[in-house]
């Protein structure tokens, strides 16, 4: 498990790549309302990497979590987040019913209930 400094320098890579804006709203991130959010969430098999992380405003990442499928503001420093969101729904999609994602973009089958 990452140290909580790499983690901190991980996301001021991310916050830089994005330009220092929130991917849901489009505006400029202060560092006192700001949290690291799983694009794909954990829940849906979403990973726990540099790839599936964004840095947003702690509101719109509150309120994006019943809206996943959101799409982020235009913008090329957002394309990481379009890039997750189409393997989610890629998945979603999947006629083989293998819906959870795990790592970067391999599949395993969703469990049956017993």
């Amino acid at each position: 498990m990452p140290s909580r400094d790499a983690i901190k320098a991980r996301m001021r890579k991310r916050a830089d790549q994005q330009s220092h804006r929130c991917p849901w709203c489009g505006r400029a991130l202060s560092t006192e309302f700001v949290s690291h959010e799983h694009i794909i969430p954990r829940s849906m098999g979403g990973a726990n990497s540099f790839e599936n992380m964004a840095v947003a405003h702690r509101p719109c990442n509150k309120k994006r979590s019943s809206n996943i499928w959101q799409d982020p503001v235009p913008g090329p420093e957002f394309d990481f987040i379009r890039k997750q969101l189409r393997i989610l729904r890629d998945a979603e999609r999947s006629p083989d019913g293998l819906m959870i994602l795990r790592g970067r973009g391999s599949r395993k089958p969703a469990a049956t209930p017993a």
